[in-house]
Parts: C-alpha cells; sequence; structure tokens
C-alpha cells in the first residue's frame, strides 16, 4: 500500500522519549505508596516504552529489541532518578 503521509525521520522518538523520562520520573515520586494510579503509571510507561516503534517514520526503522532496550534503560533511569530525589527531600534537600 502506497500512502502520501511525509514522515519525519527522528522527531517522534525524541519527543516521546521525553515523555517517558518525565513519566518515569514521576513514577519514582509516587514510588512506596501502590494504589491504583500507580499501576496506571506502570501499564502507561510500559506503552511509551512500546508503542512508538509502531509509529510512522521515514528510513528504516531500528531492531525492535535493541531500541526497547533503550528506551526501558531511559525508563529506569527516570525512576531511579524520582526515587533517590523522593528520598532526598527533607534530608539533603529542605
Amino acid at each position: 500500500m502506497n500512502s502520501n503521509i511525509d514522515c519525519p525521520d527522528k522527531g517522534f522518538a525524541i519527543d516521546t522519549t521525553f515523555v517517558l523520562f518525565f513519566l518515569a520520573l514521576d513514577l519514582g515520586l509516587s514510588f512506596g505508596s501502590f494504589g491504583f494510579d500507580d499501576l496506571l503509571s506502570v501499564v502507561t510507561l510500559a506503552a511509551f516504552v512500546t508503542i512508538p516503534y509502531l509509529l510512522p517514520a521515514g528510513g528504516e526503522k531500528p531492531e525492535f529489541k535493541a531500541w526497547a532496550f533503550g528506551r526501558a534503560l531511559i525508563a529506569l533511569f527516570g525512576v531511579a532518578l524520582g526515587v533517590a530525589f523522593k528520598q532526598s527531600l527533607g534530608v539533603v534537600l529542605p
């Protein structure tokens, strides 16, 4: 099927990566309360790790496993940074 949609090469990956990082940071800040909203955040985080791969893009796509692994590392870094920031509140930061 031939489509006439003009798609940017890498723009979607950068935009969704910022959203992924800040969503992971927010999840790390709420770590420990484990309510329904945290479950919803985990599902949304998993969606932002995987679903942007399916967005249309010009050119050849990278291998899914390597691409998803890189995004999962970004998400884990965001969660770890959020947990570290939450732990430092009241101790290191007033």
